[in-house]
């Protein structure tokens, strides 16, 4: 064999950096991080990998977060051979997708301080039934019609911390009562905390709480009610991820929030809890909250089918005072959930404009109102 045969067969390897005489030890070890970095960054994209462009979750911005679709972990394993097959489907390139989230999911906090997102978003409710103590659903109930907006409103303060408050309003006809006139709702609001800057794995911890700006009592028309007449606590948590499937890029969200009331409403007449005319008493609201799973699976770096599960749970609250002839009540909620499939779309005009459309449609549940939901939501980032 020839000498310059064998050479060809010796690996190349990543030039070492020289110490100059007046090189500290520090300086020479900070010269060969930055020349790992970028021979780990090389080695990254000669796999064809690349990020994607900005979106609601984090933008590649530095030479640094090149690596972002698929964590550094994922590499680092795929590297040492730990998982095989699993991390060689893991790190295989992934094509460019702009996600733009959904509806229903509890956001994964953005990347990059300074960076702001908007969204209107839109539901509708027509009835269709409910679902009783033991779960059946009752298709011949009748129920009321709903349209309401809210705003989801997010800056990220910075590259880990970003505040966010949702305001809103609806609007309320049908189920016994006359039309309602536009209410605001009440504003949940808080802080979102991204435990690190990698895209995808991420976890982001959620903490804030929920502000009673709607209306609870003293009402004219039961379908005013709009609010829970007490502040809330809320918390959650939200991992994101970023797998390649069938050669497109699938974004998962899996998430879970809590709420809890922090003290009672108080009651005058006709409220959002059921009472009438000429009731005088308390209202002590507990715990709700959900948990998910949504899929965004792009099937062009624009368009993409997204696909929501979401569970609902309410504990049960209490109500007690005097009604209009003076009669000391009390009465106690029954505990309520309800397990709901969500399918729609988004497409992305521009990497930083989006739209998403789906339809809630309640598969089972408990003491709830089986209503179908049309959603949209348009989402701005920048």
């Amino acid at each position: 064999m020839s000498f310059q045969k064998t050479e060809m067969l010796v690996p190349n390897v990543p030039k070492m950096p020289i110490a100059s005489p007046g090189q500290t030890i520090a300086q020479f070890k900070a010269q060969q991080e930055r020349i790992n970095e970028k021979n780990e960054i090389k080695e990254w994209q000669s796999r064809g990998n690349v990020a994607t462009g900005p979106d609601q979750f984090g933008e590649v911005t530095t030479l640094k977060q090149e690596q972002i679709i698929h964590a550094r972990l994922w590499k680092n394993l795929d590297k040492w051979g730990i998982l095989g097959d699993i991390g060689k489907f893991l790190t295989q390139p992934t094509p460019d997708f702009w996600s733009f989230g959904t509806s229903n999911e509890s956001f994964a906090g953005m990347s990059g301080q300074g960076h702001w997102c908007v969204a209107p978003m839109f539901f509708g409710t027509t009835p269709w039934g409910n679902f009783s103590d033991h779960g059946h659903h009752d298709t011949s109930a009748k129920g009321g019609n709903s349209f309401s907006n809210s705003w989801w409103l997010a800056y990220a303060v910075t590259d880990k911390l970003e505040v966010w408050a949702t305001p809103g309003f609806d609007l309320k006809w049908n189920g016994g009562a006359s039309l309602s006139s536009p209410q605001a709702t009440d504003t949940p609001f808080g802080i979102k905390y991204r435990t690190s800057t990698a895209y995808s794995p991420s976890l982001t911890l959620t903490l804030g709480g929920q502000a009673p700006t709607g209306r609870w009592d003293r009402l004219s028309n039961p379908n005013d009610a709009s609010g829970a007449g007490t502040w809330y606590f809320n918390f959650g948590v939200t991992m994101l991820y970023t797998i390649p499937v069938l050669g497109h890029a699938l974004v998962g969200t899996v998430w879970a929030t809590a709420n809890q009331a922090t003290g009672q409403a108080r009651l005058h007449g006709m409220s959002a809890y059921g009472t009438e005319s000429g009731f005088d008493g308390w209202a002590r609201p507990s715990e709700f909250g959900t948990a998910g799973q949504d899929f965004q699976y792009g099937i062009t770096k624009k368009f993409g089918l997204v696909l929501d599960l979401v569970g609902k749970w309410s504990a049960p609250t209490s109500v007690k005072g005097w009604d209009a002839t003076g009669n000391w009540t009390e009465k106690k909620q029954a505990w309520s959930d309800q397990f709901t499939v969500i399918p729609g779309f988004e497409y992305g005009f521009t990497p930083n404009l989006g739209f998403v459309a789906q339809v809630s449609v309640p598969v089972v549940g408990r003491n709830s109102a089986a209503n179908l939901m049309p959603e949209g939501a348009f989402v701005v980032y920048y």
